[in-house]
Protein backbone atom coordinates (compact mmCIF):
# COMPACT_ATOMS: atom_id res chain seq x y z
CA UNK A 1 0.00 0.00 0.00
CA UNK A 2 1.24 3.48 -0.90
CA UNK A 3 2.26 5.56 2.11
CA UNK A 4 0.33 8.79 2.75
CA UNK A 5 2.59 11.67 3.78
CA UNK A 6 1.60 14.80 5.70
CA UNK A 7 3.81 17.66 6.86
CA UNK A 8 3.73 18.91 10.45
CA UNK A 9 5.50 21.79 12.18
CA UNK A 10 7.01 21.15 15.60
CA UNK A 11 8.38 24.01 17.70
CA UNK A 12 10.64 24.47 20.71
CA UNK A 13 11.82 27.49 22.65
CA UNK A 14 15.58 27.96 22.81
CA UNK A 15 17.11 28.30 26.27
CA UNK A 16 19.03 31.62 26.15
CA UNK A 17 21.39 30.67 28.98
CA UNK A 18 22.47 27.49 27.19
CA UNK A 19 22.46 29.17 23.76
CA UNK A 20 23.85 32.62 24.56
CA UNK A 21 26.32 32.71 21.63
CA UNK A 22 23.69 31.39 19.22
CA UNK A 23 21.16 34.02 20.32
CA UNK A 24 23.80 36.76 20.01
CA UNK A 25 24.63 35.71 16.44
CA UNK A 26 20.94 35.42 15.47
CA UNK A 27 20.19 38.89 16.92
CA UNK A 28 22.74 40.41 14.57
CA UNK A 29 22.10 38.18 11.56
CA UNK A 30 18.27 38.42 11.53
CA UNK A 31 18.27 42.07 10.39
CA UNK A 32 20.75 41.27 7.60
CA UNK A 33 18.67 38.27 6.49
CA UNK A 34 15.39 40.21 6.35
CA UNK A 35 17.00 43.13 4.49
CA UNK A 36 17.94 40.65 1.74
CA UNK A 37 14.46 39.11 1.90
CA UNK A 38 12.81 42.48 1.21
CA UNK A 39 15.21 43.15 -1.67
CA UNK A 40 14.36 39.75 -3.18
CA UNK A 41 10.65 40.59 -2.84
CA UNK A 42 11.10 43.87 -4.73
CA UNK A 43 13.04 42.15 -7.51
CA UNK A 44 10.55 39.28 -7.92
CA UNK A 45 7.63 41.72 -8.02
CA UNK A 46 9.26 44.11 -10.52
CA UNK A 47 7.75 43.95 -14.05
CA UNK A 48 11.19 43.66 -15.69
CA UNK A 49 12.43 40.81 -13.46
CA UNK A 50 12.68 38.29 -16.31
CA UNK A 51 14.42 40.89 -18.49
CA UNK A 52 17.18 41.35 -15.91
CA UNK A 53 17.36 37.68 -14.87
CA UNK A 54 16.37 35.18 -17.55
CA UNK A 55 17.03 32.20 -15.23
CA UNK A 56 16.73 31.39 -11.54
CA UNK A 57 20.42 30.52 -11.28
CA UNK A 58 21.41 34.00 -12.53
CA UNK A 59 19.23 35.63 -9.91
CA UNK A 60 20.69 33.36 -7.22
CA UNK A 61 24.22 34.30 -8.31
CA UNK A 62 23.30 38.00 -8.28
CA UNK A 63 22.05 37.74 -4.66
CA UNK A 64 25.17 35.84 -3.57
CA UNK A 65 27.50 38.42 -5.10
CA UNK A 66 25.57 41.46 -3.91
CA UNK A 67 25.39 40.36 -0.25
CA UNK A 68 28.33 37.93 -0.06
CA UNK A 69 25.98 35.05 0.77
CA UNK A 70 26.23 31.28 0.74
CA UNK A 71 24.41 29.89 -2.30
CA UNK A 72 22.13 27.76 -0.11
CA UNK A 73 21.08 30.82 1.94
CA UNK A 74 20.21 32.75 -1.21
CA UNK A 75 18.19 29.76 -2.40
CA UNK A 76 16.33 29.63 0.95
CA UNK A 77 15.44 33.34 0.80
CA UNK A 78 14.26 33.12 -2.83
CA UNK A 79 12.11 30.04 -2.13
CA UNK A 80 10.59 31.58 1.00
CA UNK A 81 9.80 34.83 -0.83
CA UNK A 82 8.22 32.96 -3.75
CA UNK A 83 6.09 31.13 -1.18
CA UNK A 84 4.96 34.45 0.30
CA UNK A 85 4.03 35.77 -3.15
CA UNK A 86 2.10 32.58 -3.97
CA UNK A 87 0.23 32.78 -0.65
CA UNK A 88 -0.56 36.47 -1.13
CA UNK A 89 -1.90 35.82 -4.64
CA UNK A 90 -4.14 33.03 -3.31
CA UNK A 91 -5.37 35.36 -0.55
CA UNK A 92 -6.10 38.14 -3.05
CA UNK A 93 -8.03 35.72 -5.27
CA UNK A 94 -10.05 34.59 -2.26
CA UNK A 95 -10.73 38.26 -1.36
CA UNK A 96 -11.83 38.84 -4.96
CA UNK A 97 -14.30 35.94 -4.78
CA UNK A 98 -15.69 37.18 -1.45
CA UNK A 99 -16.01 40.76 -2.74
CA UNK A 100 -17.91 39.54 -5.82
CA UNK A 101 -20.32 37.65 -3.55
CA UNK A 102 -20.76 40.71 -1.35
CA UNK A 103 -21.42 42.97 -4.38
CA UNK A 104 -23.96 40.46 -5.71
CA UNK A 105 -25.67 40.34 -2.28
CA UNK A 106 -25.81 44.16 -2.03
CA UNK A 107 -27.15 44.47 -5.59
CA UNK A 108 -29.96 42.05 -4.74
CA UNK A 109 -30.75 43.97 -1.55
CA UNK A 110 -30.88 47.23 -3.54
CA UNK A 111 -33.14 45.71 -6.22
CA UNK A 112 -35.53 44.32 -3.61
CA UNK A 113 -35.62 47.71 -1.87
CA UNK A 114 -36.32 49.56 -5.13
CA UNK A 115 -39.21 47.18 -5.90
CA UNK A 116 -40.85 48.09 -2.59
CA UNK A 117 -40.20 51.82 -3.18
CA UNK A 118 -41.64 51.71 -6.72
CA UNK A 119 -44.73 49.85 -5.49
CA UNK A 120 -45.40 52.47 -2.76
CA UNK A 121 -44.37 55.55 -4.79
CA UNK A 122 -47.78 56.22 -6.52
CA UNK A 123 -49.73 56.27 -3.25
CA UNK A 124 -47.04 58.38 -1.53
CA UNK A 125 -46.91 60.82 -4.46
CA UNK A 126 -50.71 61.25 -4.42
CA UNK A 127 -50.80 61.61 -0.59
CA UNK A 128 -52.93 58.45 -0.34
CA UNK A 129 -50.43 56.35 1.64
CA UNK A 130 -51.33 55.20 5.15
CA UNK A 131 -48.95 55.94 8.03
CA UNK A 132 -47.49 52.35 8.05
CA UNK A 133 -46.98 52.58 4.26
CA UNK A 134 -45.28 55.99 4.58
CA UNK A 135 -43.03 54.72 7.38
CA UNK A 136 -42.10 51.70 5.29
CA UNK A 137 -41.39 53.94 2.26
CA UNK A 138 -39.10 56.25 4.27
CA UNK A 139 -37.34 53.31 5.91
CA UNK A 140 -36.76 51.60 2.57
CA UNK A 141 -35.49 54.82 0.94
CA UNK A 142 -32.95 55.17 3.76
CA UNK A 143 -31.95 51.51 3.43
CA UNK A 144 -31.45 51.79 -0.35
CA UNK A 145 -29.37 54.97 0.10
CA UNK A 146 -26.93 53.34 2.54
CA UNK A 147 -26.91 50.09 0.53
CA UNK A 148 -25.93 52.10 -2.58
CA UNK A 149 -23.06 53.71 -0.66
CA UNK A 150 -21.81 50.31 0.52
CA UNK A 151 -22.21 48.93 -3.00
CA UNK A 152 -20.16 51.73 -4.57
CA UNK A 153 -17.44 51.24 -1.95
CA UNK A 154 -17.29 47.48 -2.59
CA UNK A 155 -17.25 48.00 -6.38
CA UNK A 156 -14.28 50.38 -6.03
CA UNK A 157 -12.47 47.83 -3.84
CA UNK A 158 -13.23 45.18 -6.45
CA UNK A 159 -11.81 47.37 -9.23
CA UNK A 160 -8.60 48.04 -7.26
CA UNK A 161 -8.17 44.34 -6.44
CA UNK A 162 -8.68 43.31 -10.08
CA UNK A 163 -6.05 45.83 -11.20
CA UNK A 164 -3.61 44.53 -8.54
CA UNK A 165 -3.97 40.95 -9.75
CA UNK A 166 -3.86 41.93 -13.44
CA UNK A 167 -0.75 44.10 -13.10
CA UNK A 168 0.86 41.69 -10.57
CA UNK A 169 1.59 44.66 -8.28
CA UNK A 170 0.66 43.05 -4.98
CA UNK A 171 1.03 45.14 -1.86
CA UNK A 172 2.33 43.81 1.44
CA UNK A 173 3.59 45.66 4.50
CA UNK A 174 6.46 43.83 6.20
CA UNK A 175 5.87 44.23 9.93
CA UNK A 176 2.07 44.62 9.45
CA UNK A 177 0.19 47.72 8.31
CA UNK A 178 -1.50 48.08 11.70
CA UNK A 179 1.84 48.45 13.51
CA UNK A 180 3.23 50.70 10.75
CA UNK A 181 0.25 53.09 11.13
CA UNK A 182 0.92 53.16 14.89
CA UNK A 183 3.64 55.79 14.32
CA UNK A 184 0.94 58.36 13.54
CA UNK A 185 -0.97 57.68 16.81
CA UNK A 186 1.77 56.97 19.34
CA UNK A 187 -0.24 57.53 22.54
CA UNK A 188 -3.22 55.49 21.33
CA UNK A 189 -0.85 52.58 20.64
CA UNK A 190 1.06 52.87 23.97
CA UNK A 191 4.29 54.28 22.48
CA UNK A 192 6.17 56.97 24.42
CA UNK A 193 8.26 58.11 21.45
CA UNK A 194 8.77 57.54 17.73
CA UNK A 195 12.02 55.75 18.56
CA UNK A 196 10.11 53.30 20.76
CA UNK A 197 7.64 52.65 17.94
CA UNK A 198 10.46 52.16 15.43
CA UNK A 199 12.28 49.60 17.61
CA UNK A 200 9.03 47.65 18.08
CA UNK A 201 8.21 47.81 14.35
CA UNK A 202 11.68 46.62 13.28
CA UNK A 203 11.58 43.78 15.81
CA UNK A 204 8.21 42.67 14.47
CA UNK A 205 9.32 43.07 10.85
CA UNK A 206 12.64 41.23 11.22
CA UNK A 207 11.57 38.14 13.15
CA UNK A 208 12.08 35.20 10.83
CA UNK A 209 15.01 33.18 9.40
CA UNK A 210 14.29 30.32 7.00
CA UNK A 211 16.62 27.36 6.26
CA UNK A 212 15.46 25.28 3.30
CA UNK A 213 16.25 21.57 3.51
CA UNK A 214 17.17 19.02 0.86
CA UNK A 215 17.44 15.21 1.03
CA UNK A 216 20.77 15.38 -0.86
CA UNK A 217 22.41 17.37 1.96
CA UNK A 218 23.94 15.95 5.17
CA UNK A 219 21.23 15.48 7.82
CA UNK A 220 18.72 17.04 5.47
CA UNK A 221 20.06 20.61 5.61
CA UNK A 222 23.30 22.29 4.60
CA UNK A 223 23.11 25.35 6.88
CA UNK A 224 21.33 24.18 10.05
CA UNK A 225 21.81 20.61 11.21
CA UNK A 226 20.47 18.71 14.21
CA UNK A 227 22.08 15.68 15.82
CA UNK A 228 20.42 13.71 18.60
CA UNK A 229 22.55 12.97 21.67
CA UNK A 230 21.22 9.76 23.29
CA UNK A 231 23.15 10.21 26.53
CA UNK A 232 22.09 13.80 27.18
CA UNK A 233 18.63 13.23 25.60
CA UNK A 234 18.84 16.51 23.66
CA UNK A 235 19.37 17.74 20.10
CA UNK A 236 22.69 19.39 19.25
CA UNK A 237 22.35 22.36 16.87
CA UNK A 238 25.12 23.03 14.38
CA UNK A 239 24.60 26.28 12.46
CA UNK A 240 26.85 27.46 9.66
CA UNK A 241 27.53 31.22 9.81
CA UNK A 242 27.29 33.51 6.83
CA UNK A 243 30.57 34.63 5.22
CA UNK A 244 30.62 38.10 6.78
CA UNK A 245 30.26 36.62 10.29
CA UNK A 246 32.66 33.65 9.93
CA UNK A 247 36.07 35.32 10.26
CA UNK A 248 36.80 33.63 13.63
CA UNK A 249 34.77 30.44 13.32
CA UNK A 250 32.69 28.86 10.56
CA UNK A 251 30.10 27.16 12.79
CA UNK A 252 28.19 27.93 15.97
CA UNK A 253 26.60 25.31 18.22
CA UNK A 254 23.65 25.13 20.59
CA UNK A 255 21.19 22.70 22.17
CA UNK A 256 17.40 22.23 22.13
CA UNK A 257 14.67 19.69 22.78
CA UNK A 258 11.25 19.09 21.25
CA UNK A 259 8.15 18.21 23.24
CA UNK A 260 6.04 17.19 20.22
CA UNK A 261 6.88 14.93 17.26
CA UNK A 262 10.30 14.23 18.79
CA UNK A 263 10.40 10.56 17.77
CA UNK A 264 9.45 11.40 14.16
CA UNK A 265 12.22 14.01 14.02
CA UNK A 266 14.77 11.49 15.36
CA UNK A 267 13.73 8.98 12.68
CA UNK A 268 14.01 11.59 9.93
CA UNK A 269 17.55 12.45 11.03
CA UNK A 270 18.50 8.81 10.44
CA UNK A 271 17.08 8.71 6.88
CA UNK A 272 17.40 10.68 3.66
CA UNK A 273 14.75 13.30 4.37
CA UNK A 274 14.77 17.04 3.60
CA UNK A 275 14.68 18.88 6.94
CA UNK A 276 13.53 22.49 6.73
CA UNK A 277 13.88 24.77 9.76
CA UNK A 278 12.66 28.21 10.72
CA UNK A 279 13.98 30.41 13.52
CA UNK A 280 11.47 32.93 14.93
CA UNK A 281 11.95 35.80 17.36
CA UNK A 282 8.94 36.68 19.52
CA UNK A 283 9.77 39.58 21.81
CA UNK A 284 13.02 38.60 23.52
CA UNK A 285 12.47 34.86 23.05
CA UNK A 286 13.83 32.63 20.28
CA UNK A 287 12.05 29.60 18.84
CA UNK A 288 13.16 26.83 16.48
CA UNK A 289 10.61 25.20 14.18
CA UNK A 290 11.18 21.96 12.30
CA UNK A 291 9.10 20.57 9.42
CA UNK A 292 8.37 16.90 10.10
CA UNK A 293 6.97 14.35 7.62
CA UNK A 294 4.67 11.69 9.11
CA UNK A 295 3.91 8.66 6.92
CA UNK A 296 0.98 6.28 7.35
CA UNK A 297 0.78 3.15 5.21
CA UNK A 298 -2.43 1.91 6.86
CA UNK A 299 -4.75 3.38 9.47
CA UNK A 300 -5.46 1.41 12.66
CA UNK A 301 -9.23 1.98 12.57
CA UNK A 302 -12.07 0.72 10.34
CA UNK A 303 -15.70 1.58 9.57
CA UNK A 304 -16.85 -2.03 9.30
CA UNK A 305 -17.58 -2.32 13.05
CA UNK A 306 -19.16 1.15 13.35
CA UNK A 307 -17.98 4.77 13.45
CA UNK A 308 -18.06 7.95 15.51
CA UNK A 309 -20.22 10.65 13.90
CA UNK A 310 -19.55 14.28 14.88
CA UNK A 311 -21.88 17.27 14.59
CA UNK A 312 -19.88 20.49 15.09
CA UNK A 313 -21.66 23.57 16.44
CA UNK A 314 -20.78 26.91 18.04
CA UNK A 315 -19.84 25.98 21.61
CA UNK A 316 -19.94 22.18 21.43
CA UNK A 317 -19.42 18.95 19.45
CA UNK A 318 -22.10 16.25 19.54
CA UNK A 319 -20.72 12.68 19.21
CA UNK A 320 -22.63 9.54 18.24
CA UNK A 321 -21.14 6.04 18.16
CA UNK A 322 -22.68 3.30 16.02
CA UNK A 323 -22.18 -0.45 15.69
CA UNK A 324 -21.65 -2.43 12.47
CA UNK A 325 -25.39 -2.40 11.76
CA UNK A 326 -25.57 1.40 11.99
CA UNK A 327 -27.42 1.35 15.33
CA UNK A 328 -26.77 3.98 17.99
CA UNK A 329 -24.85 2.65 21.02
CA UNK A 330 -23.35 5.75 22.70
CA UNK A 331 -23.60 9.56 22.68
CA UNK A 332 -21.74 12.43 24.31
CA UNK A 333 -21.57 16.23 24.08
CA UNK A 334 -18.14 17.92 24.35
CA UNK A 335 -18.31 21.64 25.20
CA UNK A 336 -15.98 24.24 23.63
CA UNK A 337 -15.53 27.22 25.95
CA UNK A 338 -13.26 29.53 23.89
CA UNK A 339 -13.65 30.88 20.36
CA UNK A 340 -11.72 33.05 17.90
CA UNK A 341 -8.12 32.89 16.72
CA UNK A 342 -6.34 33.08 20.09
CA UNK A 343 -3.78 30.45 21.09
CA UNK A 344 -6.10 29.43 23.94
CA UNK A 345 -8.91 28.66 21.48
CA UNK A 346 -6.55 26.75 19.15
CA UNK A 347 -5.07 24.69 21.99
CA UNK A 348 -8.49 23.83 23.41
CA UNK A 349 -9.71 22.60 20.01
CA UNK A 350 -6.51 20.56 19.49
CA UNK A 351 -6.92 18.92 22.91
CA UNK A 352 -10.58 18.07 22.24
CA UNK A 353 -9.81 16.63 18.80
CA UNK A 354 -6.91 14.59 20.17
CA UNK A 355 -9.13 13.15 22.94
CA UNK A 356 -11.83 12.16 20.42
CA UNK A 357 -9.22 10.54 18.13
CA UNK A 358 -7.76 8.63 21.10
CA UNK A 359 -11.21 7.21 21.96
CA UNK A 360 -11.72 6.22 18.30
CA UNK A 361 -8.29 4.55 18.26
CA UNK A 362 -9.09 2.54 21.39
CA UNK A 363 -12.40 1.36 19.89
CA UNK A 364 -10.82 0.78 16.44
CA UNK A 365 -13.48 2.86 14.69
CA UNK A 366 -13.20 5.59 12.05
CA UNK A 367 -14.41 9.15 12.64
CA UNK A 368 -16.98 10.81 10.36
CA UNK A 369 -17.33 14.59 10.04
CA UNK A 370 -19.21 16.86 7.64
CA UNK A 371 -17.33 18.38 4.70
CA UNK A 372 -18.69 21.88 5.22
CA UNK A 373 -17.61 25.13 3.54
CA UNK A 374 -18.88 28.49 4.80
CA UNK A 375 -16.81 30.73 2.50
CA UNK A 376 -19.80 31.49 0.28
CA UNK A 377 -22.09 32.23 3.22
CA UNK A 378 -19.53 34.51 4.87
CA UNK A 379 -18.94 36.31 1.59
CA UNK A 380 -22.63 37.22 1.28
CA UNK A 381 -23.03 38.58 4.82
CA UNK A 382 -23.51 42.32 5.17
CA UNK A 383 -23.62 44.52 8.24
CA UNK A 384 -26.82 43.82 10.16
CA UNK A 385 -28.87 46.21 12.28
CA UNK A 386 -31.47 43.89 13.83
CA UNK A 387 -30.69 41.78 16.88
CA UNK A 388 -31.34 38.52 15.00
CA UNK A 389 -29.18 39.68 12.05
CA UNK A 390 -26.27 40.58 14.30
CA UNK A 391 -26.63 37.26 16.13
CA UNK A 392 -26.57 35.35 12.81
CA UNK A 393 -23.47 37.21 11.54
CA UNK A 394 -21.70 36.60 14.86
CA UNK A 395 -22.55 32.90 14.69
CA UNK A 396 -21.32 32.55 11.08
CA UNK A 397 -17.97 34.21 11.78
CA UNK A 398 -17.40 32.38 15.09
CA UNK A 399 -18.10 29.06 13.38
CA UNK A 400 -14.51 28.33 12.39
CA UNK A 401 -15.19 25.03 10.60
CA UNK A 402 -12.06 25.17 8.43
CA UNK A 403 -9.76 25.08 11.48
CA UNK A 404 -11.87 22.28 13.03
CA UNK A 405 -11.62 20.27 9.79
CA UNK A 406 -7.87 20.85 9.33
CA UNK A 407 -7.19 19.97 12.98
CA UNK A 408 -9.06 16.66 12.54
CA UNK A 409 -7.25 15.87 9.26
CA UNK A 410 -3.83 16.48 10.87
CA UNK A 411 -4.47 14.79 14.23
CA UNK A 412 -6.25 11.73 12.83
CA UNK A 413 -3.42 11.09 10.35
CA UNK A 414 -0.75 11.48 13.03
CA UNK A 415 -2.52 9.04 15.38
CA UNK A 416 -3.44 6.60 12.59
CA UNK A 417 -7.22 7.13 12.79
CA UNK A 418 -9.33 6.91 9.63
CA UNK A 419 -11.30 10.08 8.85
CA UNK A 420 -14.38 10.08 6.60
CA UNK A 421 -15.69 13.36 5.17
CA UNK A 422 -19.38 13.21 4.20
CA UNK A 423 -21.81 15.48 2.37
CA UNK A 424 -23.54 17.70 4.98
CA UNK A 425 -26.78 18.01 3.00
CA UNK A 426 -29.93 17.76 5.16
CA UNK A 427 -28.28 15.93 8.08
CA UNK A 428 -30.21 18.00 10.65
CA UNK A 429 -33.54 17.76 8.77
CA UNK A 430 -33.22 13.98 8.27
CA UNK A 431 -32.23 13.50 11.91
CA UNK A 432 -35.15 15.56 13.15
CA UNK A 433 -37.66 13.82 10.86
CA UNK A 434 -36.48 10.22 11.21
CA UNK A 435 -34.90 9.90 14.67
CA UNK A 436 -35.59 12.84 17.04
CA UNK A 437 -39.10 11.86 18.13
CA UNK A 438 -38.73 8.08 17.79
CA UNK A 439 -35.42 7.88 19.69
CA UNK A 440 -35.97 10.95 21.95
CA UNK A 441 -32.92 12.78 20.56
CA UNK A 442 -32.46 16.51 20.23
CA UNK A 443 -31.63 18.05 16.82
CA UNK A 444 -27.83 17.88 17.23
CA UNK A 445 -27.81 14.33 18.65
CA UNK A 446 -29.97 13.15 15.73
CA UNK A 447 -27.73 14.99 13.22
CA UNK A 448 -24.55 13.35 14.60
CA UNK A 449 -26.28 9.96 14.34
CA UNK A 450 -27.18 10.62 10.67
CA UNK A 451 -23.57 11.73 9.98
CA UNK A 452 -22.26 8.49 11.52
CA UNK A 453 -24.64 6.34 9.44
CA UNK A 454 -23.75 8.28 6.28
CA UNK A 455 -20.07 7.57 6.97
CA UNK A 456 -20.86 3.83 7.09
CA UNK A 457 -22.67 4.00 3.76
CA UNK A 458 -26.28 3.90 5.04
CA UNK A 459 -28.64 6.16 3.11
CA UNK A 460 -31.21 8.09 5.16
CA UNK A 461 -33.63 10.18 3.11
CA UNK A 462 -36.24 12.85 3.74
CA UNK A 463 -39.82 11.65 3.44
Amino acid sequence: MTAIEKYYTTETRLNLKENYELAEYLSEYITFYNTISRYVWRQLMSPDFRVKFNSNSKFNTHICQKYNLLKRTANSIINETKGKIKTLKALKKYELTQLKRKVKSLEKKKRDGLKVINALKPSVRDNKATKPQLDKYIKMKTSVYYTSRKLNKKKNQLKVLKNELKSNKLKMCFGTKKLYDGQYRLKENDFKSHEGWYNTFVKNRDKNIFYLGSKDEPQGNQILQLRYDDEANIFIIKLRKEKKYSSESKYIQGTCDFKYQKEYLKEMLKGDYPLTYRIIRRGNKWYLQGMVIIEQTDYSTRSSEGVFGLDYNVGFIEISETNKSGNLIWQKRVNISTHGTSNKAKNELRTIVKNICTIALEKGKDITIEDLNFKGTKGKTIKAKSKSGKSYNRMIHRFDYSRYKETFIGTSHRLGVGLILVNPRNTSKIGQQNYSKRMKLNTHQAASFVIARRGQGFKDKLA
